[in-house]
């Protein structure tokens, strides 16, 4: 029987094979959850703590100007009801973050529609926001003013079923209470 040589193995026009890239920070945090998950499977575990929002903020002064702006305006020490800014009129979800709120009627000097431009805090049960510009048609105002519950004039708008740690379903409708600081959230 004759032996044949074997056939040369065709070169590869694919580039050479990569070596596997470090782990993802995801792909990390999925792996110690996994081996967390392992770990605490015998009966000496604790459960996980829950997910936790973002801290809500410190005690803050109200920016430079606010108060005589306020007074100028006629809103110092005054609540005015708003809408959170949205074309929908029940409920409605906000996120942390950047938010507008509009006047729904005419308080003090100001006409409704007035924008109040500032930022929303997702806290467990409440959904609290300090605003600290004025827009009027084409002029601004420093202001410092929180969001309100209408019904028992709380700090902070109570939440309604729905959303996570970073976001909120609460009713558009809502109360503004100007202040001279602000204070720290429960």
């Amino acid at each position: 029987m004759k032996k044949t040589a074997p056939a040369p193995r065709p070169q590869s026009s694919q580039a050479p094979e990569k070596k596997p890239s470090a782990p993802t920070p995801s792909h990390l945090i999925r792996s110690a959850t996994a081996a967390a998950a392992v770990a605490c499977s015998g009966l000496g575990c604790a459960s996980t703590p829950p997910v936790v929002g973002p801290p809500l903020p410190p005690d803050e002064d109200c920016p430079p100007g606010s108060i005589e702006a306020m007074d100028k305006l006629d809103i110092l020490d005054l609540m005015m009801f708003a809408l959170v800014d949205t074309p929908v009129s029940g409920p409605i979800t906000v996120r942390e973050g950047r938010g507008v709120v509009r006047l729904a009627r005419e308080h003090g000097n100001l006409p409704s529609r007035a924008q109040f431009f500032g930022e929303f805090f997702i806290a467990k049960q409440y959904v609290h926001g300090r605003f600290t510009t004025l827009r009027v048609k084409d002029k601004q105002y420093p202001v410092c003013v929180e969001l309100l519950d209408y019904n028992t004039r709380a700090r902070g708008i109570p939440r309604l079923p729905g959303g996570d740690d970073q976001s909120a379903v609460i009713y558009p409708h809502v109360e503004l209470r100007s202040v001279r600081h602000f204070e720290r959230f429960d």
